[in-house]
């Protein structure tokens, strides 16, 4: 498994031989889950995000996004990138958009649904941006990079809110509690 994330009680998880899998809760008490579903992708996930709008986005090492409906855990759509290299990803509820990190360090701020690109935000990474994630209300996401950086931004304005410069390596995880 190299990816993990839950929404709702349902949890993904992602393999590195592309496979994308939706497990429920059986029993809180035992701590079981049952498997529901499972769905095969082209590439290999290096980023997973569940959006607000009931998909699941899975950024793949082909250099193509996966949109899969959450509910039916059918592939809405894929899309590849050709304008930049996606190395990391998040879906911002507040805004409905999807935020994408890239090998430059360099975010591009996505409409969700077509994948058409709103805005972006230059001159804050210096290196690749290894992982993006958003806060719990959708308002904040985070990108650290594989330097040391991390940058905190507000989703509806795109602003710099903060950084924390003070790590020795690449930026491996983020969460917001």
């Amino acid at each position: 498994m190299t990816h993990l994330t839950n929404a709702d009680g349902i949890v993904y998880s992602a393999s590195s031989d592309g496979s994308i899998k939706k497990s429920s809760w059986v029993s809180e008490e035992n701590h079981t889950y049952a498997f529901r579903a499972q769905l095969k992708l082209t590439g290999a996930p290096i980023s997973i995000s569940i959006g607000s709008n009931k998909v699941l986005y899975v950024l793949q090492n082909n250099n193509k996004v996966a949109a899969i409906d959450s509910e039916s855990f059918a592939l809405i759509k894929e899309f590849e990138f050709k304008d930049f290299e996606a190395q990391a990803l998040s879906f911002a509820s507040s805004t409905g958009e999807l935020w994408v990190g890239d090998k430059k360090g360099l975010i591009h701020i996505l409409d969700s649904g077509d994948f058409s690109q709103k805005a972006l935000i230059e001159k804050k990474h210096n290196h690749s941006i290894s992982v993006m994630a958003q806060s719990k209300d959708g308002k904040l996401v985070a990108s650290g990079d594989s330097y040391r950086y991390i940058y905190i931004f507000n989703a509806e304005t795109k602003e710099e809110v903060n950084c924390f410069p003070y790590h020795t390596s690449k930026i491996i995880g983020l969460e917001f509690n």
